[in-house]
């Protein structure tokens, strides 16, 4: 496999004429980023220019992107957007902003274009209250093979927000947001709401909360004529959250964390056409959150919390119910246990249960986590650094209807890996890093010697990098990646874990990149790729 990839960007001031007035203006910037890999290609290019002209003030940006793919067969995939917005300041209090928008979204013979025209008055003239109405036009035009269907119409709304107050030693902030869209296919509504405070004391003590609500509907019609109304679908999320920060005796740091949200999904259908109640749904979650953490003799940092998490999903009685809770004990801990070495430990240990929530389901099981990380990095010299990394985790499922005992399994994954820099000149980085992988999936009473569904799967990989400045404005980053992996079964033989391989891959990679700052506004970026890949597929016996 072959990859090209090239990256220019260029800032200058494309079109001085035509912003002689201009009392601050920004250089504008073109980005253009292609790249192939194998049979695909890439375009994606991006240009923004803004400008102040001191009470007018525009910015214009436009992407594209587009994609081919040559085979199976040849595909393409385009994205293009523009949009322009501006601020004009009538008075001290009162703006005019217009923004246009438009985009082109393109699969082979389907085709989505999409226009957005919105001309807002923000007033700030009021003493609490800052309020933003609009007005706007929006279209939508799908072309598909055979068929175009046009969704248009008018929309306005407006927003208010209240200046920042201070109320019973809370800095309060506040704001509120409608608008409605009239459009003759599918016409929507929108609410949001939200009210949060921030209270600080003491050094670093604090307080902040936050309550959010949002109320979305559409309608569907069959015809152009609302006569044909079909359907009207509701969309409800509400949600607070709490965070604290307080200081005990001894120095010691207690932070808690609450978040509580419920959301809403239904139909609420017209002239007795029953609902598609499959599609009806609501969600409840809690999670609470608290830790403590605590230093000693500056050198040692320890944090440990406990976390509750609990979320219901209704789905009106369909088998998708479903019921889960979560308790969780965390404990981190960094130390520097010399001038040069520091050592860290990440340990979490939890159960997850997953039930029915009306009835029993023969999913409903418990899930015991427990991970283990453990890092060390050491600094031989100013020119030369390293670390290892080591891991373990294990996710075990327990079914707690006994005839689904069977599915009991363990997943379980250990990890070690280890990364060097190198430093030998000003101009020179030199990195290597390794890792190897092991992935062990066995089921608790299955021990067949054939037919059985124990898995491994296992992985290494070495990565070698190179950046060299070769002066001010040209850098080359060759790089070589090799990677291992293979997959299999788990057989249970003469009582111990024997591998029979299903598959192995092998990669080689080479990667040549290099960065070119041909002139102060102008950079230029090429990368090449190419990577050999070996794959061997083995019988089991």
């Amino acid at each position: 496999m072959a990859r090209f990839k090239i990256i220019i960007v260029a800032c200058g001031l494309f079109g001085v004429n035509l912003w002689l007035h201009a009392t601050n203006i920004n250089p504008s910037v073109l980005a253009l980023d292609y790249s192939q890999s194998n049979n695909t290609y890439n375009w994606d290019n991006n240009f923004n220019r803004n400008f102040d002209l001191g009470r007018l003030k525009c910015d214009l940006d436009i992407n594209a992107n587009s994609t081919l793919m040559k085979k199976p067969f040849k595909r393409w995939q385009e994205h293009l957007r523009a949009t322009f917005s501006a601020d004009y300041k009538i008075s001290s209090n009162l703006s005019i902003v217009p923004y246009l928008s438009h985009t082109r979204n393109a699969l082979q013979q389907r085709i989505v274009y999409t226009s957005d025209i919105k001309l807002a008055t923000p007033y700030t003239g009021f003493k609490l209250l800052k309020i933003n109405p609009f007005i706007a036009n929006k279209a939508v035009k799908n072309i598909g093979e055979g068929s175009v269907r046009v969704n248009k119409g008018i929309g306005y709304g407006i927003s208010s927000a209240l200046k920042p107050i201070r109320l019973l030693y809370n800095d309060i902030n506040m704001s509120i947001s409608y608008e409605n869209y009239d459009l003759n296919k599918i016409p929507f509504s929108e609410f949001n709401a939200r009210l949060g405070g921030t209270s600080v004391w003491g050094k670093s003590d604090s307080l902040k909360w936050e309550m959010c609500d949002f109320e979305g509907s559409k309608k569907y019609y069959s015809g152009e004529d609302q006569f044909y109304e079909i359907i009207r679908q509701v969309k409800v999320e509400r949600h607070a959250n709490c965070y604290t920060r307080v200081t005990l005796p001894g120095e010691l740091v207690a932070k808690l964390n609450t978040f509580i949200s419920f959301s809403s999904y239904y139909y609420s259908p017209k002239r007795g056409i029953p609902a598609v109640s499959q599609y009806d749904n609501y969600n409840e979650e809690e999670t609470y959150n608290l830790q403590f953490e605590k230093a000693l003799f500056n050198k040692l940092n320890i944090s440990t919390g406990y976390r509750w998490e609990k979320t219901e999903e209704d789905y009106r009685g369909v088998i998708l119910d479903q019921w889960t809770e979560l308790g969780e004990l965390s404990l981190k801990a960094t130390a520097d246990i010399g001038p040069n070495d520091s050592l860290a430990l990440n340990i979490i240990v939890g159960v997850t249960s997953y039930y029915g929530l009306h009835s029993i389901n023969n999913n409903d099981r418990d899930m015991k986590t427990n991970i283990f990380n453990i890092q060390y990095k050491h600094i031989f010299n100013r020119y030369f650094s390293g670390e290892l990394r080591g891991g373990y985790s294990n996710f075990h499922q327990i079914y707690t209807r006994s005839i689904n005992s069977a599915n009991n399994n363990q997943n379980e994954t250990f990890l070690l890996a280890s990364a060097f820099l190198w430093k030998p000149g000003s101009n020179i980085n030199i990195s290597q890093g390794f890792e190897i992988q092991a992935n062990y999936i066995s089921y608790d009473y299955d021990r067949q010697t054939i037919n059985t569904r124990n898995r491994i799967f296992r992985r290494g990989s070495s990565l070698t990098q190179i950046i060299l400045k070769l002066t001010d404005k040209f850098t080359v980053m060759p790089g070589y990646i090799y990677r291992y992996e293979d997959y299999g079964k788990l057989f249970w033989v003469e009582d111990n874990w024997q591998q029979a391989t299903g598959w192995d891959r092998r990669y080689d990679r080479i990667d040549l990149k290099a960065s070119y700052h041909l002139f102060p506004n102008f950079h230029f970026e090429p990368e090449y790729v190419w990577e050999l890949k070996k794959e061997f597929d083995h019988a089991y016996t």
